[in-house]
């Protein structure tokens, strides 16, 4: 003869409803207090900048043009040590006045904001590294993230 658990009277309830009671107890305990309608949201400040890397096959190559934070940057010119060479070491540009750039090359990190740049080294010589890649970017500016 089974023995049945779950259906043995415990004070005039059963078993059954007692665990099922519980677990609706439980499942409430965790409902979120406000209606749907209501939720709750916050703002915070936030500094928002877009930057844009030009590198490898996109040095040296006309046209070029690369938009940053919604400004176009456009290449005219790419200056290597002589006519054989292939390794980049300035450039001109149409510069947007709020966009900045970093240039990368080999170890040495040089910054700008001109719409016109040559290594500071000079365009040939043992001190002179070629270009690894510029990085342009807008100014930073203050923008509002909303948030629940």
């Amino acid at each position: 003869m089974a023995r049945p658990v779950l259906s043995e009277r415990a004070g005039g309830v059963t078993m059954r409803n007692l665990i099922f009671g519980a677990a609706v107890l439980a499942l409430a305990g965790t409902a979120t207090q406000l209606p749907a309608s209501a939720v709750e949201t916050t703002a915070r400040q936030v500094t928002v900048q877009t930057c844009v890397r030009v590198e490898g096959n996109e040095l040296g190559a006309l046209p070029l043009e690369i938009e940053v934070g919604g400004q176009t940057v456009r290449f005219s010119e790419w200056t290597t040590a002589d006519a054989l060479a292939t390794d980049v070491v300035g450039f001109a540009t149409q510069l947007p006045a709020d966009v900045t750039f970093t240039v990368q090359a080999g170890e040495r990190t040089f910054e700008g904001s001109s719409p016109r740049w040559l290594h500071p080294l000079g365009v040939s010589g043992p001190r002179v590294q070629p270009i690894d890649s510029v990085t342009f970017c807008t100014q930073p500016r203050r923008a509002t993230l909303a948030q629940r």
